[in-house]
């Protein structure tokens, strides 16, 4: 186990971290269109479900 990093050693992991927040940024905004998208067709399972008497549960879980 390393008690201290080195100037270079911070600069490095700093510019990784910097990196991957960058690869992730796009991935994360996608995944909100899509999740934004697939909200509708919750809405309208959630009312099949009504129909059939069956628990929120099942549906409500999709939501997390």
């Amino acid at each position: 186990m390393r008690d201290a990093l080195s100037g270079a050693e911070i600069l490095k992991q700093a510019l990784e971290i910097i990196k991957n927040g960058r690869d992730f940024g796009s991935t994360l905004k996608t995944s909100i269109v899509i999740l934004k998208a697939l909200e509708p067709k919750v809405e309208e399972l959630k009312g099949y479900n009504d129909s059939l008497g069956r628990p929120r549960e099942e549906i409500e879980s999709s939501k997390s």
